[in-house]
């Protein structure tokens, strides 16, 4: 038996896992702060994570978004497949974007090092970061093929035994728009997976180990463990959800989401028959995407299960090749968070028939609202960035769901100072919508009224605003409302959102993003609650009114309780 296996106890195993997690935070906090791009270093759009050589995943960062860990996975499978063990040299830095391989679109570059200690592969690193622009028609889903949307990277070799692979830098330089940003981003996790690679090595040497093969074993093998008997602590059966969205064309049916979730024992298999066929705009998922975000709702059912491979061990995951959750090369993928983003909520949604605490109500954030403004800045150069912005998350049946909250969790918005010090605009608003919430007895998150205004004095801006939850708004559980549905107007009129559209010289766009559904009954809020709400700002007296049934003077701003009482009473008795 070797050191590493007398060393491993229920007590030692945190302790190691947690040194591990911490050497991978070190990379992340690297990343942040060599990255070029805001949506990486602000927006924490990326993943770093640690895998054995024969890559399953060890450890996630606790920075970045966690919506990813799937796709790490994913990504690492075919990196192996391509550059077998024996075919890797110390120095080594392996690359892709290709949507099929990877996280399920062109902007994010997956990096991949392998970590070598005493001539051993011991390990991979892997970083996979949003970067700014990949060339194409830019972030927007009006492309009718991946081939439009930009540069497609294969697995290659971006350093071969530590010297870098000048030709394919220089490809890409050739096809993107930003190109030191670009590049610095590429750069930044090459650095990320480095720092990481340092504080491997020395965590081995500490301990005397040779690698930590028994001690990534132990650690995924005890989240299976938990996760199955979260698994087998719900009720054996078939459950069964549907979520409907938004199209992008005009007269278009709605884009179905159908879930059926079975239960036998400690298995969970999960099964998208039913969902829409793929469609000939780029909101299509990759099933390496899908499975991801997938994975990500099963989180909820345990929680504190570190993110690794037991995870994904313990679960299985299929759809209809051609689907929206299938798609197949060449159709168009770069916004496919569209799609992606409302798969945690369809599954909990699915869940919530076994056990209705374990679900939550639509969330206006979800999927993510980004706007990418693609221009030239003041020395002529072109550049293409994006910035997220928040809506409100849904209500749980024991809690009010969160305010202005990116999604998923651990992302981040875009500070407004850090927008309009990177972007020729000014923004002009930035605030939560009032009444957009879902009334229930825990109301739902608010969403957030957004405004920029183009402050270029030569030419125009052009604007892709990414958003749904229009015809479908945010649903609410248990009794709760819908959030309010969201929307984007320009000068104050309403537009279509499918494509780019030019933003000219002091020109307002506005982003409404919708707020959370509610839960439960709304007359079931106490008025106490609602008038403290709206003497917050989120509901208006007229939605304490209309929503709950609280009636509240506008003088003197306080119940009239005798009122609210009969009120509610009569709309009690009027719906029996």
């Amino acid at each position: 038996m070797s050191k590493v296996a007398r060393n491993l106890d229920s007590t030692t195993i945190p302790v190691y896992w947690a040194k591990l997690r911490s050497c991978l935070d070190k990379a992340a906090i690297s990343l942040t702060r060599t990255a070029f791009s805001p949506i990486i270093y602000e927006g924490y759009d990326f993943a770093c994570a640690l895998f054995t050589p024969q890559g399953s995943l060890v450890v996630l960062s606790s920075l970045g978004t966690p919506g990813l860990i799937g796709c790490t996975s994913n990504v690492m499978k075919h990196f192996l497949e391509t550059y077998p063990l024996d075919s890797l040299n110390d120095g080594d830095v392996l690359i892709t974007n290709d949507p099929w391989l990877a996280t399920g679109h062109l902007p994010d570059i997956s990096i991949c090092t392998p970590i070598f200690f005493k001539g051993k592969l011991v390990a991979h690193a892997l970083c996979i970061g949003h970067v700014g622009d990949m060339g194409g028609r830019g972030y927007t889903c009006e492309a009718r093929s991946v081939l439009e949307e930009g540069l497609r990277i294969p697995i290659l070799k971006l350093y071969e035994s530590g010297y870098p692979n000048e030709s394919l830098f220089e490809i890409i330089r050739a096809n993107v728009r930003g190109v030191e940003r670009v590049v610095g981003d590429i750069k930044g996790g090459v650095a990320a997976n480095y720092v990481f690679a340092q504080e491997l090595r020395d965590f081995l040497s500490k301990l005397v180990w040779e690698d930590i093969s028994d001690l990534s074993q132990a650690i995924i093998e005890r989240s299976e463990m938990a996760m199955r008997a979260a698994i087998e602590a719900i009720p054996d059966g078939t459950y069964k959800a549907k979520t409907l969205l938004d199209g992008r064309e005009e007269d278009e049916e709605p884009l179905t989401i159908q879930v059926s979730i079975t239960i036998d024992g400690d298995d969970l298999t999960i099964d998208y028959e039913g969902s829409s066929p793929q469609v000939k705009y780029g909101i299509n998922s990759t099933l390496g995407m899908t499975s991801s975000y997938t994975i990500f709702g099963l989180k909820c059912i345990a929680p504190k299960v570190p993110n690794n491979q037991g995870i994904i061990n313990a679960v299985k995951i299929t759809a209809p090749e051609g689907s929206i959750l299938n798609t197949v090369f060449p159709y168009p993928v770069t916004c496919r968070t569209m799609i992606a983003h409302l798969l945690p909520e369809t599954v909990l949604m699915a869940l919530s028939k076994a056990n209705t605490e374990r679900t939550i109500a639509g969330c206006g954030s979800a999927p993510a609202t980004y706007c990418n403004v693609i221009g030239r800045d003041n020395t002529g150069a072109e550049y293409s960035s994006a910035v997220a912005e928040r809506g409100g998350w849904g209500a749980s049946p024991s809690k009010d769901g969160e305010s202005a909250k990116v999604f998923p969790n651990r992302s981040r918005a875009i500070p407004t100072e850090l927008v309009e010090q990177t972007l020729p605009i000014l923004v002009k608003k930035k605030e939560l919508w009032r009444d957009s919430a879902g009334a229930g007895e825990y109301r739902g998150g608010l969403g957030v009224v957004f405004e920029i205004q183009n402050l270029k004095s030569d030419e125009s801006l052009w604007i892709h605003t990414r958003q749904s939850r229009k015809y479908y708004p945010p649903i609410g559980i248990l009794g709760g409302k819908p959030g309010k549905s969201g929307g984007v107007l320009l000068e104050g009129h309403e537009v279509d959102t499918t494509g780019q559209m030019p933003l000219e010289k002091g020109e307002i766009l506005t982003v409404m993003i919708p707020g959370g559904g509610g839960a439960g009954d709304p007359f079931r809020r106490t008025p106490e609650k609602v008038l403290e709400d709206v003497l917050d700002g989120k509901v208006s007296i007229e939605g304490a009114n209309k929503e709950y049934g609280v009636i509240i003077d506008k003088g003197t701003m306080r119940i009239d309780e005798e009122v609210t009482r009969v009120l509610r009473e009569e709309t009690v008795d009027s719906q029996v």
